[in-house]
């Protein structure tokens, strides 16, 4: 209608009926026009604010259900979310309409393919103090990371650094659990947990808690790099004592986590060089851990620690 007031009053009657169930429910029993009609309507020819967020939060009602998600992907909703997606008055009630899609395999690839990770990680960035647009950006790219494209995407350009910032200074055990399974499901691809590892090397604890013994391979890499004769540049001290600090923790945390530390590439040899070089605080930290493995795997380490501290 040309009328923006018969726009507004018509998309929030469509927002009231679709939030009932039988409502929601019509809008999939019809010949599927009305949800296509939705999705046309979008955005509004005067870029009203009240029409595209009543015909959004229908959107969000309607795609709640399996078929109601399929009747959205055919008339093409990801694509009008793509061209909303600068709209910050609109983030809410977009993000709920995909991570409703991305809830099913059909969904998840389109949004993958259009490039929604990004999208939906800079939303992500901008929610500092918007607990439930956080929940709902974490909860959709939680989705989109069940695909391997999803996995990779997730692990790209700025994306693990909003992740890592949340993870760090959020206060909600809703958005701080799945934002962690967020990171865990990504890092299946072991290029994508290196990349995870060190964002977040300067914090063992959290490091420990989201990866345990599967960080190991990745502190490592640091560590030998550590030993490395600095050619500019003052050497990343505080980083190398916090993967120190994460590897005792681990040599004592559990016997397989003890293994993981033993059994990682030259680890005794990475460990043995470390108590040589370096500040104090890293050098007493080595010698802690290389203590620590040598007690508990006996005669192997201590031959392993001989070798490489014989060594010219």
């Amino acid at each position: 209608d040309a009328s923006v007031q018969v726009r507004r009053s018509t998309a929030h009657a469509l927002k009231c009926f679709t939030s009932a169930a039988d409502g929601a429910q019509y809008f999939c029993t019809d010949t599927g026009e009305t949800v296509a009609s939705l999705v046309d309507a979008l955005p509004d020819p005067a870029q009203d604010r009240s029409v595209n967020t009543s015909i959004l939060e229908a959107l969000a009602h309607v795609s709640r259900t399996r078929d109601g998600a399929s009747r959205c992907q055919r008339a093409s909703c990801h694509l009008r979310l793509v061209e909303l997606s600068n709209s910050a008055y609109l983030h809410k009630a977009l993000t709920r309409v995909a991570w409703n899609l991305s809830s099913w395999p059909a969904g998840v690839r389109e949004n993958i393919g259009i490039g929604f990770v990004s999208i939906i990680a800079r939303i992500l960035s901008c929610a500092e103090n918007d607990m439930e647009l956080q929940r709902l950006a974490v909860g959709t790219l939680l989705s989109l990371s069940v695909e391997r494209a999803g996995k990779m995407a997730v692990g790209d350009n700025e994306i693990p650094g909003v992740l890592c910032h949340l993870l760090i200074s959020t206060c909600d055990d809703d958005v701080r659990t799945n934002v962690i399974e967020t990171i865990r499901s990504a890092s299946e691809l072991p290029a994508v947990r290196e990349r995870f590892v060190r964002e977040l090397v300067l914090h063992a604890e959290i490091v420990e808690e989201v990866f345990g013994p599967a960080a190991v391979p990745v502190i490592f890499k640091l560590l030998a790099a550590a030993c490395e004769p600095k050619t500019g540049g003052a050497p990343d001290t505080a980083a190398t004592e916090s993967a120190l600090r994460l590897v005792d923790r681990l040599c004592t945390a559990s016997p397989s986590s003890n293994r993981a530390v033993f059994g990682a590439l030259n680890s005794i040899e990475i460990l043995a060089a470390l108590t040589e070089c370096g500040q104090a605080p890293a050098r007493a930290l080595a010698a802690t851990s290389l203590a620590a493995l040598c007690a508990s795997n006996g005669p192997s380490a201590a031959r392993r620690r001989a070798a490489a501290t014989a060594r010219p």
